[in-house]
């Protein structure tokens, strides 16, 4: 019992970039958070849902703000974003939480080739990196198409703890990100297995006191 808890910890709280899959998808405008999420960023709210906000180069605003433009959820000026969102221009921010998620949700705003997306593990390390041909998105910056205005959903076998954007120019925009499937701590992982061992053992001593006994 005991090898095969070690294996399973290893299996479960050891996933590293070489064996981390991600499935991808993505859907044309969709600028609300899906329902049902565990933690939902939204950067109106100035405690990040739990998560710290840091870097270089980025600016939480309304509207349009230098060479950003608020994300659209439709062909018309009219369904851009009203609230605040996140703006890289020529840098990173790092979105980084304490809890891992087996998925995240995020609306992407008229993305560009020099935009990209970097998820995190639980130390801020970057496990893999998505992009506009990742996601299937035009990579022209178009402030109002479909193909570059679009809810990105991202599934990991790592868990995500949290999200890089960058941006080498004008700009990386971003809002409504929702994580869910929150992963269990590969030491909470050990102390469950290491009870079902003990378990396990008890019942074995049982069975083997029953049988000396009869």
């Amino acid at each position: 019992m005991r090898s095969v808890i070690i294996s399973l910890v290893a299996l479960v709280g050891g996933t590293t970039a070489a064996n981390a899959t991600l499935s991808i998808s993505s859907t044309d405008y969709g600028l609300a958070a899906p329902a049902g999420a565990s933690a939902v960023v939204d950067f109106d709210d100035p405690t990040y849902a739990g998560f710290s906000l840091t870097g270089s180069g980025y600016n939480l605003v309304t509207g349009t703000f230098s060479d950003s433009s608020a994300p659209a959820d439709g062909p018309l000026n009219s369904d851009r974003d009203t609230t605040k969102y996140l703006s890289v221009y020529n840098g990173a921010a790092t979105l980084l939480g304490t809890v891992g998620y087996s998925s995240v949700s995020l609306f992407w705003g008229s993305v560009d080739d020099y935009n990209w997306l970097d998820l995190l593990d639980a130390d801020g390390n970057v496990f893999d990196t998505v992009s506009y041909a990742d996601i299937g998105a035009g990579s022209n910056g178009d402030q109002l198409a479909s193909n570059t205005n679009r809810r990105v959903d991202i599934a990991s076998t790592q868990a995500i703890y949290g999200l890089k954007f960058r941006s080498t120019s004008a700009a990386f925009e971003a809002d409504n990100i929702a994580f869910s499937g929150a992963v269990p701590e590969p030491a909470s992982w050990a102390l469950m297995l290491g009870g079902f061992g003990m378990i396990g053992g008890a019942l074995r001593s049982r069975r083997k006191a029953a049988v000396t006994f009869a």
